[in-house]
């Protein structure tokens, strides 16, 4: 069987002639015209992407109107928040809603709300930027694997099977066990764990992105491999590697919460909601509410990000459509 390379490259876009290629040379010139109909394609992705999103159903942009209205919100707690959040005063612990304390007051006179505004911008902001750095991280990786030799990929596969067999929170909870309690060190702990099914969902797209023909021009015109893989197709792995961190960002969410409820992640006073959490379980038969704000906005936050999730996972990978 001849090798898509053995092919005379003219006949790769046979209606040109030589002196009509552009200045950037032949081999720009083949992969242009061979990748034409992925570019024509590519121009209605967000009309298609919007058609779809639609027809996911109310659910996903519920949550999408929610996680961006809590971003908003924490965004702005400078500006909106009534208090400051580690401000306390004994005189008024434990107080119920008022106009003054609007969500009452936690075992140490301190404003929930403004708590819980101050404490998004954490909750939120480690894990975006957890979520970000795995999907980066695991997607250079799951690439570097699918572009190499087979030995390389072997190895580099194996070892991500290592990762994935042991259960995450468990991972996770030694890592950060063997570390200082910080909230530093728990992001690490996270990105070091949540790397792996980013790597395998990339090499395997992305060796299906390689077999087709603009790839396989591309190499025949002596592209480097680097170019390939980033020029080429990364791009067209792109779309389910978002959909992923989308659903991971809830994972990374909760893990951050929930260890720190432990005490392996923010420490008091920092106005974190796994924190907080922490703190209101000893005053949860005196006032339930103190302990029922920072649990219902956990939940709210990763339910918004689960249902937004699988919808946009309809719209981003083709695979689940």
């Amino acid at each position: 069987m001849a090798s898509p390379c053995s092919a005379d490259p003219l006949t790769v876009a046979p209606a040109a002639a030589i002196g009509d290629f552009p200045p950037g040379g032949l081999s720009d010139a083949i992969v242009s015209r061979v990748a034409t109909k992925s570019g024509r394609q590519s121009k209605t992705f967000f009309q298609r992407a919007f058609r779809t999103l639609a027809a996911t159903g109310p659910g996903t942009i519920l949550g999408l109107v929610i996680l961006g209205l809590m971003i908003v919100l924490c965004a702005l707690a400078p500006i909106i928040a009534p208090h400051d959040p580690t401000e306390m005063n004994m005189l008024a612990r434990l107080q119920g809603p008022s106009w003054q304390y609007p969500l009452g007051t936690d075992g140490l006179g301190r404003c929930i709300l403004t708590r819980l505004l101050y404490g998004g911008q954490i909750s939120l902001g480690v894990s975006f930027l957890v979520t970000i750095a795995t999907t980066l991280i695991g997607s250079v990786i799951g690439l570097a694997s699918a572009m190499s030799s087979k030995l390389v990929d072997e190895a580099i596969m194996r070892f991500v099977d290592i990762v994935l067999a042991f259960p995450p929170v468990i991972l996770v909870l030694v890592i950060a066990g063997l570390l200082k309690p910080d909230l530093t060190n728990l992001a690490l702990a996270l990105i070091i764990v949540g790397w792996s099914p980013f790597a395998r969902l990339a090499r395997i797209q992305a060796m299906v992105v390689k077999q087709r023909e603009f790839v396989e021009a591309a190499i025949c015109t002596g592209a480097s491999s680097l170019r390939v893989a980033f020029r080429h197709i990364f791009p067209n792995v792109l779309g389910p590697l978002l959909a992923l961190s989308f659903l991971r960002l809830g994972f990374a969410l909760l893990s951050l919460a929930g260890l720190s409820f432990l005490g392996l992640g923010a420490q008091p006073p920092t106005p974190e909601w796994g924190v907080m959490l922490n703190e209101a379980r000893r005053y949860m038969s005196i006032d339930p509410l103190v302990m029922l704000a920072p649990g219902a906005t956990i939940f709210l936050a990763t339910l918004s990000v689960s249902i937004a999730g699988e919808g946009l996972r309809m719209v981003l990978d083709p695979t689940h459509r």
